[in-house]
């Protein structure tokens, strides 16, 4: 699945539902979905949160820009703490 854009707002819960639907149980290392985020520009907070979910669903995200990933990275580490 390719994005492009921003991930916010009701895109986040559009883009939930769409992955909820292709999003499949996971066994083993194989990933469910992969998810490019070359064109995304800004994450809100309630992407944030979906990618995490995702991820936890063995979603791998790819190609985000540095600003994207590090948004990411810092949700990531706040949760940890």
């Amino acid at each position: 699945m390719r994005l492009a854009g921003r991930v916010a707002g009701v895109g986040v819960e559009e883009l939930s539902r769409e992955c909820n639907n292709i999003v499949v149980p996971s066994t083993g290392d194989e990933e469910s979905l992969v998810i490019d985020l070359c064109d995304v520009s800004f994450v809100d907070d309630a992407g944030v949160a979906l990618f995490g979910e995702l991820v936890a669903k063995r979603v791998r995200l790819v190609n985000g820009s540095p600003f994207v990933l590090e948004q990411l990275r810092e949700a990531v580490e706040d949760d940890a703490q």
